[in-house]
């Protein structure tokens, strides 16, 4: 799934993933993200221009990834954790402005079922938002 950093909300993404987001820039972030997804990383002490991170996120970012964290670990969670909130959060912006269950269904590849499951869990379910299935 492509994301549009531009409309996303970081508050919703992990506490993780905002601190990043906030030192480094959302795209960042989730560099390390895809790459790193579901292990513990270890965020060098000492500047080695050879670190895979610096193939990831390039060498300014990683600069500043060792200023700031150096020595310090961060569990990265999994990418398709990530993508999953961006989706549910889709779900609801798109209800929210007036799209029909089945439009939504279809424009994210979720079931009508689904689209009621993520609806429901967040409380926005269509006959908490009036509008039309």
């Amino acid at each position: 799934m492509d994301i549009d950093t531009d409309k996303l909300d970081i508050s919703t993404l992990p506490e993780v993933i905002q601190e990043f987001a906030e030192h480094f820039g959302i795209d960042t972030a989730l560099l390390i993200v895809g790459k790193y997804s579901g292990i513990r990383l270890t965020v060098p002490k000492i500047v080695r221009p050879d670190h895979p991170l610096v193939e990831v996120i390039g060498m300014d970012a990683y600069n500043r990834l060792c200023e700031y964290y150096g020595g310090e670990f961060f569990d990265i969670p999994k990418m398709d954790s990530v993508v999953r909130q961006i989706k549910h959060r889709r779900v609801i912006e798109l209800r929210a402005g007036g799209c029909t269950v089945p439009e939504i269904a279809l424009t994210l590849g979720y079931t009508q079922r689904r689209v009621h499951q993520i609806l429901a869990k967040y409380s926005l379910h269509e006959f908490q938002l009036h509008l039309p299935l």
